[in-house]
């Protein structure tokens, strides 16, 4: 199957403050062999913010999670999170 007839597959990952984590389930990812995949890490107000989760993670979009909780993150990251959203964003309640 070509990546144009696949449909896309969005992965959320809820995260926070585990980086070495994120890197084995990003490697794992990885190694899928899905022509349509696309990544989306919802970072929970992890120590280091965004911008380190981005930097550990260069190639996946990676949003943040404000509200406390993975379920709140998985629905940050599932909620205008991809790349195909014009922007971004999650705001708490």
């Amino acid at each position: 199957m070509s990546r144009d007839d696949a449909p896309l597959v969005s992965v959320v990952i809820p995260h926070r403050d585990d980086l070495d984590n994120l890197r084995r389930c990003l490697d794992a990812l990885g190694a899928q062999t899905w022509p349509s995949l696309e990544i989306v890490v919802a970072d929970n107000n992890s120590a280091g913010g965004v911008a380190a989760v981005a930097a550990a993670a260069p190639h996946v979009l990676v949003v943040p999670a404000p509200e406390p909780g993975a379920g709140p993150a998985r629905n940050c990251g599932a909620d205008d999170g991809t790349p195909r959203a014009s922007s971004a964003r999650c705001f708490s309640r």
